[in-house]
């Protein structure tokens, strides 16, 4: 059995599961599935259970452009998040020593000092239970 008999595409995965093509993918960009993006595409590990179609609890504004400004981000950089008005931001810094200070009920989830932490990476899915855990607790 070769590494492509271990993989499946978002439109077989829907087919077999009966949902929308857009609705694997979006699975896939929250983290809810093994997967890996090829270009365009997504390569996703066959045998998963199928997430529930439940949305999260809480709506975060933000949570997709925040990921991706983390994630790509090359140097020290922090995620944020406002309770009072539930969103989420990623702040980007030239150095360590450059944090920016906010106002209101604003606390930092994810954060990344160095060059060294450019494998601190994150998901739209463990940012947003991140933030649940924030705001209800």
């Amino acid at each position: 059995m070769g590494i492509l008999d271990k993989i499946t595409t978002a439109d077989e995965l829907a087919k077999e599961w009966n949902v929308t093509p857009q609705n694997v993918r979006i699975w896939c960009e929250e983290g809810r599935l093994e997967a890996k993006r090829l270009g365009r595409e997504w390569a996703i590990l066959k045998g998963q259970p199928q997430p529930t179609k439940i949305r999260p609890k809480i709506k975060l504004k933000g949570v997709k452009k925040a990921v991706g400004e983390f994630n790509n981000w090359q140097g020290p950089a922090r995620i944020y998040l406002d309770r009072d008005n539930l969103s989420v931001w990623t702040n980007v810094y030239s150095d360590v020593n450059s944090w920016t200070e906010h106002q209101g009920d604003v606390v930092e989830i994810y954060n990344k000092l160095h060059m060294a932490d450019n494998c601190n990476k994150t998901t739209m899915r463990e940012l947003q239970e991140a933030a649940e855990q924030y705001i209800l607790n």
